[in-house]
């Protein structure tokens, strides 16, 4: 691919993984290379089982299975930090040296926001010209993450209307999972 870009989605509305998939489904669909990590999620969704069987398409295995962080607490943060240390090397190998049309990282803007995945506004700079990379994650209040939406060349805010968790309904599989 010629000149890659990069594409945020953001916000508490529900969508952003969806959107990201579906480029990833459209970007093997035209023959190119896609590599998809998910950040603080556990990798075992219905939509990512699906993406593991679709050509052209490899999906890094999270190292960590407790997709629950308290983000208060530096400890656990220090420990999540520690455990995607290796994962995050390989991203950026992957995504700077070009062997991937498109790179997407899914929930890394959460990653990034608490301290997870320091170098994502590095990595936005220094990946291959030739790579779209698609960024996913939350903004949350007193979080600053304008690095990341200075260096973004597309920013979709995804907002939530109404969503049914608001009244106790939790995510249903084949639907939210």
């Amino acid at each position: 691919m010629q000149n890659g870009l990069v594409q945020l989605y953001l916000g508490n509305g529900k969508g952003k993984t969806s959107i990201a998939i579906g480029s990833a489904i459209r970007a093997s669909g035209f023959g190119f290379k896609v590599l998809f990590f998910q950040f603080l999620k556990n990798g075992d969704s219905s939509e990512v089982s699906v993406l593991r069987k679709i050509e052209n398409i490899e999906v890094l295995d999270n190292p960590v299975k407790n997709s629950f962080i308290n983000f208060a607490d530096s400890a656990q943060v220090e420990n999540y930090r520690a455990q995607y240390e290796a994962i995050i090397r390989t991203i950026w190998e992957k995504t700077v040296g070009g062997s991937y049309d498109m790179v997407i990282l899914d929930e890394a803007l959460d990653a990034y926001g608490f301290g997870i995945f320091t170098e994502l506004d590095s990595l936005m700079k220094e990946k291959s010209p030739n790579t779209e990379l698609i960024i996913t994650g939350h903004e949350y209040p007193g979080i600053n993450i304008d690095k990341i939406k200075n260096n973004a060349d597309y920013i979709t805010n995804v907002t939530k209307v109404r969503h049914p968790f608001d009244e106790g309904v939790f995510a249903r599989g084949g639907i939210e999972y």
